[in-house]
């Protein structure tokens, strides 16, 4: 991936509800460690970073769909955790549980993120 196609992609961003943050925590606990969910997702198609935040003292894991006809093509879906796993963990959480694959695409100003679970 180039410096040019991270300048093209936008960021997905998207807070978890506190409903949201108790099912990821159930969700780390009793099913990630039973799936190998990494080895799923960059069999997929995602390009899987991970680096340390300084500025917000935690671990960042970003996922980056590589397929220009990907429908998350020019996204990037990002996660945060104490550990690099547990970026990881709620990288994976966002992308599989609450989005199933699909991510949210930018408003028409640009400036927020909507995302309606009951759309297919």
């Amino acid at each position: 991936m180039s410096k040019d196609t991270w300048q093209k992609s936008e960021f997905v961003y998207y807070p978890l509800k506190p409903a949201e943050q108790g099912k990821l925590r159930k969700w780390a606990a009793e099913d990630f460690p039973k799936h190998p969910y990494l080895e799923e997702v960059v069999s997929a198609g995602y390009k899987v970073t991970f680096s340390l935040d300084i500025r917000n003292h935690c671990f960042a894991c970003w996922l980056i769909p590589l397929d220009a006809d990907s429908d998350n093509h020019g996204l990037i879906l990002a996660g945060r955790g104490g550990t690099a796993t547990n970026a990881f963990v709620e990288c994976a959480f966002k992308h599989l549980v609450v989005f199933k694959g699909q991510w949210p695409r930018p408003t028409d100003d640009g400036t927020s993120w909507t995302w309606d679970s009951e759309q297919p």
